[in-house]
């Protein structure tokens, strides 16, 4: 994933470590499996579909860290994506809002991993 991304021109980090926060500070870290543009937590799954368990672990990773949106992706029998939010705005102050270049950077990320996954599905894998 971090290669197709990358080809695509998207900034993407693997095993990223934040700072688990909680009423204002730091309690630990979570590492996340990527970190797309500086603002998209995508966790990658291989499971025979997207579990209750696999939606908590994300929306935790956003509840507890200063991102917003999350990527949930499942390369199983039957390939998915599903998109999490949860606002700053409910967490603590938020320092920058998202704005719509952001928008159009979080837009094209879709068209990747969309067309990713079209991939996936023609290959059998």
């Amino acid at each position: 994933m971090i290669i197709v991304l990358s080809e695509e021109g998207i900034k993407v980090e693997g095993q990223v470590c934040l700072a688990l926060n909680f009423r204002g500070q730091i309690i630990g870290e979570f590492y996340a499996d990527l970190v797309v543009e500086d603002s998209v937590i995508l966790e990658l799954k291989a499971a025979s579909g997207i579990i209750e368990s696999h939606e908590a672990q994300l929306l935790n990773y956003l509840k507890a860290s200063e991102f917003e949106v999350g990527l949930l992706m499942n390369f199983g029998p039957q390939p998915d994506l599903k998109r999490m939010v949860f606002d700053n705005d409910r967490k603590f102050t938020r320092i920058q809002r998202m704005t719509p270049a952001d928008a159009e950077q979080i837009k094209g990320l879709f068209s990747v991993l969309i067309r990713s996954i079209r991939s996936i599905r023609v290959q059998g894998l």
